[in-house]
C-alpha cells in the first residue's frame, strides 16, 4: 500500500532550516562557554586584592554568560519554537481557563514544590550544614535567646571560639546578626524543628510572585513568574541555606501582596 508523500511548503522548509542552523549554533555557543572551564583561568571566582578588579576566572564567567550563554540560550529557544509552540499555546490557554478554586490549588502546589526543593537541597546537597560563618553565628544567637538570655559566658580560652559575627563584652558573648534571624533560630531551637522554618520562608516568594503576577497579568503569566523564581540558580541555592535573606525576601514578598490587596480595596491599610 502506498501513501502519498507530503512535501513541505517553502515556508515550512525555510523554518526547518532556520531551526537547524539556530540549534546548531546555540549548542556550539553553550559548549564554548563550558569549554572555558578547561582554560588556565577556568571559571573560578577568587577573592584577593585588589578587590576592585575581577579575577581572570570571574571575567571569563561573566563575559561568557553575556556573549555565549545568553545568545546560545536564545538560539536554542528559537530552534525549539516550531516544536514547542503548539503544545505551549494549548497549555497557556488551559492555565488561563483555571477557575478560582483551581488557581488556589495551584498556588498551594507551587508552595509545596518550593518547600520540597528547599528541603531536598538542604539535606542532599548541603547535608544540613551551614555554608557561611554568619549562619553559625545566627544559630548560636538563637540558642542563647532560647535559653532565656541575651548573652552567655565566653568560653575560655577565648581564642578557642571563632569570633566571626560574634559580639563579646565583659566576658559575655552572643551573635551580632540581625535580631529577627536570631529570633527565628530561637523558635526553631525551642520547637526542635531545625531549619524547617527557613524552608517554609523559602516557599513564600514563589507563591507571592505567582499570586501578584496572576492578579496583574493573568494565570499563565503567574505560572511563568513562579517558574522563573523556582528555576533561578540564585533563588534555588539560597533556599537551601538558613541565611537571613530568606526571611527578608519572604517579608518583602508578603509586603508586596499586602500592598496589592490594599490597593485593590481602595485603601492604604
Amino acid at each position: 500500500m502506498c501513501y502519498p508523500h507530503r512535501q513541505m511548503t517553502p515556508v515550512q522548509s525555510s523554518a526547518w532550516r532556520t531551526s537547524v542552523v539556530a540549534g546548531g549554533l546555540g549548542v556550539f555557543l553553550v559548549a564554548a562557554f563550558f569549554g572555558l572551564a578547561q582554560t588556565t583561568p577556568g571559571l573560578r571566582v577568587a577573592f584577593h586584592p585588589p578587590f576592585t578588579n575581577s579575577t581572570p576566572g570571574e571575567l571569563y564567567l561573566w563575559l561568557g554568560h553575556a556573549l555565549l550563554l545568553v545568545p546560545g540560550g536564545a538560539l536554542l529557544g528559537l530552534a525549539l519554537t516550531p516544536l514547542l509552540s503548539g503544545p505551549l499555546a494549548r497549555l497557556w490557554r488551559r492555565v488561563e481557563a483555571l477557575d478560582a478554586r483551581e488557581r488556589r490549588a495551584a498556588l498551594l502546589l507551587l508552595g509545596g514544590v518550593a518547600f520540597g526543593m528547599a528541603r531536598l537541597g538542604r539535606f542532599f546537597f548541603l547535608r544540613d550544614f551551614p555554608v557561611t560563618d554568619d549562619e553559625l553565628s545566627a544559630r548560636f544567637g538563637g540558642q542563647v535567646l532560647a535559653s532565656g538570655h541575651v548573652l552567655t559566658p565566653l568560653l575560655q580560652p577565648a581564642d578557642a571560639l571563632p569570633g566571626l559575627f560574634l559580639y563579646a563584652r565583659d566576658g559575655l558573648v552572643s551573635s551580632f546578626e540581625w535580631l529577627g534571624l536570631q529570633a527565628t533560630w530561637a523558635l526553631s531551637e525551642l520547637t526542635g524543628t531545625g531549619s524547617l522554618l527557613f524552608s517554609l520562608a523559602a516557599a513564600v516568594p514563589v507563591v507571592a510572585v505567582a499570586w501578584v503576577a496572576t492578579r496583574r497579568l493573568g494565570a499563565a503569566w503567574g505560572a511563568v513568574a513562579a517558574l522563573l523564581v523556582l528555576l533561578s540558580p540564585m533563588a534555588a541555592m539560597l533556599s537551601m541555606t538558613t541565611h537571613g535573606h530568606l526571611l527578608s525576601r519572604a517579608a518583602l514578598a508578603l509586603a508586596v501582596v499586602a500592598y496589592l490587596r490594599a490597593e485593590e480595596r481602595g485603601g492604604r491599610g
